[in-house]
């Protein structure tokens, strides 16, 4: 499977996308359990290069859950001076995935980028945990957990 080439978006202008925070799902519509019928497919990733040219000193890597947000040779992009693109291929099984490209230094391997921007729009979900710990205790105890979004339109603390 060939997706739509992506580019750089850090220069531009946030934009909401519903998403799944990073995450996937095991999805098909064409069976009963998709996680034992669902297809797997080499699914083909390509980001256009600024002015078709490579990132100086960068390394740049697919990251998501469905890379374990991982650095390896497996995700590392690949870049293909014919056509002016970053390319890195996965098998994936038949769903929805939530993606990113990450530039990281060559020179210093901390320094890293998103290359979908660093905006302070967006949606953020939060998982709260509640820890109790009296002083006879010999371990927490975990008492409560609450999940919070970063949206105005979806307010509250639900338990």
């Amino acid at each position: 499977m060939y997706l739509f080439p992506d580019a750089d978006r850090s220069a531009q202008r946030y934009v909401y996308f519903r998403d799944l925070n990073g995450m996937y799902l095991i999805e098909t519509y064409e069976s009963i359990n998709p996680y034992w019928q669902g297809d797997f497919a080499n699914v083909h990733f390509s980001l256009a290069a600024p002015n078709g040219l490579p990132y100086a000193d960068k390394d740049i890597y697919l990251a998501g859950q469905l890379t374990n947000y991982e650095f390896s040779n497996k995700t590392k992009m690949i870049f293909n001076a014919e056509k002016g693109v970053y390319e890195c291929t996965a098998f994936l099984k038949q769903g929805y995935y939530n993606y990113t490209y990450i530039a990281v230094d060559k020179n210093n391997p901390a320094i890293r980028r998103d290359l979908e921007g660093d905006y302070w729009e967006t949606e953020n979900s939060y998982t709260i945990l509640m820890y109790y710990k009296s002083f006879t205790d010999r371990a927490d105890q975990l008492i409560g957990i609450g999940k919070i979004n970063s949206r105005t339109d979806n307010p509250g603390i639900s338990f």
